[in-house]
């Protein structure tokens, strides 16, 4: 049970980081596209 918990865990952080690093660059994309 600990270990599925862990398992789902740390897979809810793997994809809150991708996320995370999605968004970034979309909005560094779009702040580029802005300022030029």
């Amino acid at each position: 049970m600990f270990m599925l918990c862990n398992n789902i865990i740390s897979n809810y952080v793997f994809c809150n980081y991708w996320f995370v690093v999605c968004v970034l660059q979309c909005a560094w994309l779009f702040c580029n596209k802005v300022r030029s």
